[in-house]
């Protein structure tokens, strides 16, 4: 059976130039075709083709930009009862995820890597042997355990070296927010109340 759009389009058509419009940077062509999909009843299946060409074709991190497009869209879709509104009100979100996508700087990276080099086997399975085993994890390291684990328990590991030790750890270092609250952590200023962990790790 084959599927068509509200204006005649053949649906998988449609979607393969939405995504080489995107690649192209063509807004127009891959606005239409998305568009297109929205009123003609696949918007869900749009919105899928639209994640995956979030990682699949776009250099930028922006898959979870289009993920929140697509959680605005489907938070109208449901709240609003009438229908023939909702095509119109609901494509500003899907319009502004292609005008991402097609701005976003592309890269092929990712599917190249699945494609080309795992499928393809661009590695031997040779080299991925003597590289598991040379990467071969005998003991977990020292960090693993703190306040959180029956091992960290037993050393007498509090919560209190817990924030210090893992403030100290973060690499790359961003900004924070409660740098003053840990100074005084680390004076003796502030106490954290130890806790009955029953299970569980951090």
């Amino acid at each position: 059976m084959r599927l068509t759009t509200k204006r005649g389009h053949d649906l998988a058509r449609v979607v393969s130039a939405m995504q080489k419009g995107i690649r192209r940077n063509d807004v127009r062509m891959a606005g239409y075709c998305a568009m297109e999909l929205h009123t003609s009843g696949f918007g869900a299946y749009a919105w899928r083709r639209l994640l995956i060409i979030s990682a699949e074709d776009c250099a930028a991190l922006v898959t979870g930009e289009v993920k929140a497009l697509y959680d605005s869209w489907d938070l109208v879709r449901k709240e609003m009862t009438d229908k023939d509104r909702w095509k119109l009100a609901g494509r500003v979100f899907m319009a502004k995820a292609v005008i991402l996508l097609c701005t976003a700087a592309k890269s092929r990276d990712a599917d190249h890597l699945a494609n080309l080099v795992h499928e393809a086997k661009g590695v031997s399975d040779k080299a991925v042997e003597t590289l598991l085993a040379a990467t071969k994890v005998e003991t977990l390291p020292d960090y693993t355990d703190d306040c959180h684990t029956m091992q960290g328990k037993r050393r007498g590991l509090r919560r209190r070296d817990f924030f210090l030790t893992e403030d100290a750890a973060l690499s790359p270092r961003g900004p924070s927010l409660f740098a003053e609250d840990l100074k005084r952590l680390r004076r003796g200023d502030l106490e954290v109340a130890d806790r009955n962990w029953s299970k569980g790790k951090r």
